[in-house]
């Protein structure tokens, strides 16, 4: 029985907010830029993002803003263990969404009570990358390491756009290791750092729990059980070019590449 995907899928893409891909999941570049720091570095950030988005449901009903406002918080340290080796340990969130639709409209349940009544998603995810890099001269350095990486989601679809499964839960948590590697070119009296990053899928296997309200009518009685399934983020990679001009001025490019394809090939069950 995988009812579980069709509607976990369909959430998903309501947290996209229209974005016919996968990609609207994803905030954080995961750029790994504290590693190429001299000497002994740290850096904290933090980003609050208060999103608009409204429109209309098939029915014609206004949708108010149904995009919650989120926070992410990165951080990073580095250390040089000796003239040619490093240790940098970064934390991000790479990936998340956040939504609630609210008002009068085909995503609110009138046969619920106020506090179960909204469609609602949240997807959050940790990830803390370790990495050690070993120069193989002054100007060449190779690098890797192990990214271990949390995601978790909450899923309740309600009101007529999911008919008799409107009601529906759904919930996962996982933690699971990737890697990542890579190489650079630097040449600081000009200026010049280039890096080539590669990091690998993440494939979390997590047991997800479930609220079916269809399959309670298909079997007389209450469906809530759990389901074991596969979700996996993407790889990805990462080209840094930094280049010196003149004594007061850099020219930065950095380009990524994410294959995240069509939604239902991230989502695997």
């Amino acid at each position: 029985m995988k009812l579980n995907q069709k509607y976990l899928i369909g959430a998903i893409l309501s947290v996209c907010a229209g974005q016919t891909y996968a990609a609207g999941l994803e905030r954080s570049p995961q750029q790994i830029d504290a590693l190429f720091e001299s000497g002994t570095y740290a850096e904290v950030g933090y980003t609050h993002i208060s999103p608009d988005v409204t429109g209309k449901d098939t029915s014609g009903n206004n949708i108010s803003d149904m995009a919650e406002d989120f926070q992410s918080l990165n951080y990073a340290v580095k250390t040089d263990i000796n003239p040619k080796l490093r240790l940098a340990v970064i934390y991000d969130e790479p990936f998340g969404a956040k939504v609630k639709f609210e008002g009068d409209n085909n995503f609110i349940a009138t046969n619920r009570p106020a506090a179960d009544a909204n469609t609602r998603v949240d997807v959050k995810s940790k990830n803390i990358t370790a990495l050690l890099g070993y120069n193989l001269n002054k100007n060449v350095m190779i690098y890797g390491g192990p990214a271990l990486q949390q995601l978790q989601a909450d899923v309740h679809l309600r009101g007529l756009t999911y008919g008799p499964n409107s009601g529906y839960n759904n919930h996962f948590d996982d933690i699971a290791v990737g890697w990542v590697a890579g190489l650079s070119y630097a040449k600081p009296e000009m200026g010049i750092l280039a890096s080539l990053t590669y990091r690998s899928e993440v494939e979390h296997t997590a047991t997800i729990k479930e609220d079916v309200p269809l399959a309670d009518i298909v079997f007389a009685g209450d469906y809530s059980h759990s389901n074991s399934g596969t979700i996996t983020t993407p790889e990805s990679i990462n080209l840094n070019l930094q280049t010196g001009l003149n004594a007061t001025t850099a020219v930065y490019a950095k380009v990524s590449y994410v294959p995240w394809g069509t939604l239902p090939t991230i989502l695997q069950y």
